[in-house]
């Protein structure tokens, strides 16, 4: 696909010791993979996805919490996705992705808190909702260290969304419960054990 020049320009400014207000613009680029266009779902005819994408945040730290929220404007030509029950891969020719994501995590002695909670708007050129996309999201966990050990549980939460780019088939929305323990054998490494 040749080359391609991409760029960004950050800025963050603190308001107080705590509060921290952060803005970006960058504007993206992302060819086709060898599976999106060689394999049986791949497309020939697939170009490559660009994009410019724009946000500011507010983000609050101390020792112990961590808040942070976001609202972003994401617009892209040929946005790469796939189609329902063939998986083909297809360009869309407009889409807009806007939206406002508010996350944390809270130390309380020994247990770590964290969570998160996504508010997203998907759009195409025909202001259809793009497929796939869930409106909704959140996340909450929680995670306990004991020495070289750490246990945790976390919730998924993922709102209805639409199968196809036409918004005729709605997929309902589902939860999901993970658990995860981790031991630091040294500090090069980790054994990780997951159930799902």
């Amino acid at each position: 696909f040749g080359s391609k020049t991409t760029s960004a320009i950050a800025y963050g400014i603190k308001l107080t010791q705590q509060l921290k207000a952060t803005t970006s613009i960058s504007t993206g680029f992302r060819s086709p993979t060898l599976d999106q266009i060689y394999s049986s779902y791949g497309s020939l005819s697939l170009k490559p996805e660009t994009s410019q994408n724009k946000d500011i945040g507010l983000q609050y730290k101390t020792q112990d919490s961590f808040f942070r929220a976001v609202i972003y404007r994401n617009q892209f030509k040929n946005l790469i996705s796939s189609m329902p029950v063939t998986y083909v891969y297809y360009n869309v020719n407009v889409a807009t992705l806007k939206g406002i994501t508010l996350s944390g995590n809270q130390k309380i002695g020994s247990y770590q808190l964290r969570g998160s909670y996504d508010v997203l708007n998907a759009k195409d050129g025909e202001n259809r909702a793009l497929n796939l996309r869930a409106q909704h999201a959140a996340t909450f966990g929680i995670d306990k260290t004991i020495d070289e050990w750490k246990f945790g549980a976390e919730w998924i939460g993922v709102g209805h969304r639409f199968d196809n780019a036409a918004n005729i088939t709605p997929l309902a929305a589902y939860a999901l419960v993970n658990s995860v323990a981790s031991y630091q054998i040294n500090s090069d490494y980790k054994a990780v054990f997951r159930l799902n």
